[in-house]
C-alpha cells in the first residue's frame, strides 16, 4: 500500500511516525538506516543503470527497496522494530553493500564510504556482544574482499569511464555524509533533551522536598535550612534579626466540629493569607500541623510584630461558615529576636515559649 493510498486518517500518523517524534533515539536511527538504504538503492540502481551496466546490477537495488520499505511499514503497523532494524542492518551489511562492492569497483567505488558508515550504524543499532561480533565480522568481510581483489582484479566490474567513478564517488561521499551527519545529530540532540529532562525533573524533586503538599509554601526541611543560614548572616552582619512561630486557635476542635477536608481548607487559606500579607524578605512555611514559622530578614522585633498584627487581624476578618453557621477562627504567635551567639535551637525555644503564653493569654494575639 502507497502512503497516498492510505485512508486520509492514517496517512498523517504514518508521517508522523516517519519523522520520528516522540520515538527513541534507537529507532529513529533505524528509521533513518532505512531510509537511507532506500535512498542508496536507489540511486545506486538508477546509476547502474545509466551506465549500461547488466540488468542484474539494478535488480538487487531494487530488491533492497522493497525490502527496507517492508520493514518501515511493518514496524509502523506492529510497532515492532528492533528485530527488523537489525535485518535491515544486516541485509546492507551482507547483501546490498557486498553487491555494490563488486559491481562498482570495490574499494575505489562510493561502496568503501557506506562500508564506513556501516560501523557507525552497528555501534548505534546493536547492543552487547552482538555489536562486537558484527562489528568484528563485517570488518573481517570487507578485508577478504580488499584481499581478494589484490589478487583477482577482474573480480569487480570496473566503472566504464573516469567521470563515472568521480560522479559516482561524489553521490557516495553525499550521501554518507548526510546519513552520518543525522545519526550524531539525533545522537547529540537526544543526548541533551535528555540531560534537560534529568534537569528538569532534579529541580521539580528539589522543589517538591522542600514545599509542603498541601499549602504549596515551604516545609520544616527548608525552614530549618533557611534559619541556620539567616543566623550566620546576622552573626556576620550584625543585622537583625526575628522569628515568629503561628498557630491557628483551637484547631483540632475545627477539626472535630467540621471535619479534616474543612481543616485543609482553613490551612490553605491561612497559607494564601502569609503570602499576601507578607514581601520577599520575609521567609515563611508550614513548620508543622497547624504551625507555621516565619523569618523576618533585617527587622527589629517592634517592626515585625506591626506585620505579624496586621496578619492576624486579615485572617480574622476572613468569614468562615460551615452548616450555615458563622465560625470564628484566629491565630496566635510566638515572636524571639536573635542575640549574637545565640543557637537556633535557643530562637526556636524562645519563640515556642512565647506562643504557649499567648495560648494561656487567651489566644488571638501575638507574644515576644
Amino acid at each position: 500500500m502507497k502512503v497516498k493510498d492510505m485512508p486520509q486518517k492514517i496517512r498523517p500518523e504514518f508521517i508522523h511516525y516517519i519523522l520520528g517524534k516522540n520515538l527513541s533515539l534507537e529507532h529513529r536511527l533505524y528509521l533513518l538506516i532505512a531510509l537511507a538504504t532506500i535512498l542508496l538503492s536507489a540511486m545506486g540502481s538508477w546509476f547502474n543503470t545509466k551506465l549500461g551496466l547488466p540488468l542484474f546490477a539494478s535488480i538487487l537495488p531494487l530488491i533492497s527497496i522493497v525490502v527496507a520499505g517492508a520493514c518501515v511499514f511493518y514496524s509502523y503497523y506492529t510497532q515492532r522494530w528492533r528485530g527488523i532494524a537489525m535485518l535491515v542492518v544486516i541485509f546492507n551489511i551482507f547483501v546490498l553493500m557486498p553487491f555494490l562492492w563488486f559491481t562498482t569497483s570495490g574499494p575505489t567505488g562510493s561502496t568503501i564510504c557506506f562500508v564506513v558508515l556501516n560501523g557507525l550504524m552497528i555501534v548505534t543499532i546493536f547492543n552487547g556482544w552482538l555489536r562486537n561480533v558484527t562489528l568484528a565480522t563485517t570488518l573481517l568481510l570487507y578485508c577478504c574482499f580488499i584481499v581478494l581483489e589484490m589478487n583477482y582484479p577482474g573480480i569487480v566490474m570496473p566503472y566504464p569511464s573516469r567521470e563515472a567513478q568521480y560522479i559516482d564517488l561524489l553521490l557516495g561521499l553525499i550521501g554518507s555524509f548526510i546519513a552520518s551527519a543525522g545519526i550524531s545529530y539525533m545522537s547529540i540532540n537526544s543526548r541533551q533533551q535528555a540531560e534537560a529532562e534529568t534537569n528538569r525533573l532534579l529541580r521539580q524533586l528539589e522543589t517538591l522536598s522542600l514545599t509542603d503538599s498541601l499549602t504549596g509554601i515551604h516545609n520544616r526541611r527548608f525552614l530549618a535550612a533557611s534559619i541556620d543560614e539567616e543566623i550566620r548572616n546576622a552573626y556576620d552582619s550584625g543585622q537583625p534579626l526575628t522569628l515568629c512561630i503561628l498557630d491557628i486557635d483551637h484547631f483540632k476542635r475545627v477539626n472535630d466540629t467540621c471535619g479534616h477536608d474543612y481543616g485543609d481548607m482553613v490551612l490553605i487559606k491561612f497559607a494564601q493569607t502569609l503570602i499576601d500579607n507578607l514581601g520577599p524578605d520575609e521567609i515563611f512555611g508550614r513548620y508543622g500541623g497547624e504551625e507555621f514559622l516565619i523569618i523576618f530578614k533585617n527587622c527589629p522585633v517592634d517592626m515585625a510584630v506591626r506585620k505579624l498584627e496586621t496578619l492576624r487581624s486579615a485572617f480574622k476578618s476572613i468569614q468562615w461558615k460551615h452548616d450555615g453557621k458563622q465560625l470564628a477562627i484566629t491565630i496566635s504567635g510566638g515572636v524571639s529576636t536573635y542575640s549574637k551567639g545565640m543557637h537556633n535551637s535557643l530562637l526556636i525555644k524562645n519563640a515556642d515559649t512565647n506562643l504557649y503564653r499567648a495560648k494561656d493569654n487567651g489566644r488571638d494575639q501575638i507574644v515576644t
